[in-house]
């Protein structure tokens, strides 16, 4: 499915995912949901069909009530998810749809209730159902990264999560917030790839914005 206009061709999607709302009772589990709003930016950027805006365009659409068809001809988008993120303790409610911005009218949606845990394959299920939904081919490698969990332990991808959003914010005290972040999510998990890009990339911002690291 393509919108009116935007020709787009066959295969090659261009979709918006809108930040997730925090229905957490704990004002602090925003920051858990910006991070996930960021995680199902990256699953399906991981398909070569699917081209998914980038976080710096989408995030300003955050509590945002224009209406989907505004929003997705401001982004060139073929196609918007969106939904909402509930977390208590080690539970998750992921309430989530992907919508036709021209009718407004849901093309799927889902409910996940699941252990924080299995995020991953939450994640992993989200971003095969789009590009289902847009008829966009997976190759068998973007399955397998799609499925792959990049760590075992909660505390450690809940500290990334944190570590991510204090990295967003560009400022110098956020940024040694994220490097801590970072750090501790490497000592529950020391094979934690992404958390280790994470301690690199606020090092580089601290350098590139030329503040001073300590």
């Amino acid at each position: 499915m393509t919108t009116a206009g935007l020709q787009q061709p066959t295969g090659n999607r261009r979709i918006a995912v809108l930040p997730l709302a925090n229905l957490s009772s704990d004002a602090k589990d925003e920051i858990f949901s910006d991070g996930m709003t960021e995680e199902l930016i990256s699953a399906p950027s991981k398909i070569a069909g699917l081209r998914v805006i980038a976080r710096t365009s989408v995030m300003r659409y955050k509590d945002s009530k224009k209406p989907l068809g505004e929003i997705s001809k401001e982004l060139n988008v073929s196609a918007i998810l969106e939904g909402s993120i509930q977390k208590a303790g080690n539970k998750i409610r992921i309430t989530i749809q992907l919508a036709d911005p021209e009718t407004e009218e849901q093309m799927w949606s889902e409910k996940y209730d699941r252990d924080l845990e299995d995020i991953f394959a939450v994640q992993s299920e989200i971003a095969q159902k789009v590009a289902g939904e847009l008829e966009v081919h997976i190759k068998k490698s973007e399955r397998v990264s799609l499925i792959k969990k990049a760590t075992e332990s909660k505390e450690a991808y809940t500290l990334y999560l944190e570590g991510r959003y204090f990295l967003n914010n560009r400022t110098e005290e956020s940024l040694k917030k994220a490097i801590e972040r970072f750090d501790k999510a490497l000592e529950k998990d020391p094979q934690y790839a992404l958390a280790y890009t994470g301690v690199a990339d606020s090092y580089a911002v601290l350098a590139l914005l030329e503040f001073f690291a300590t």
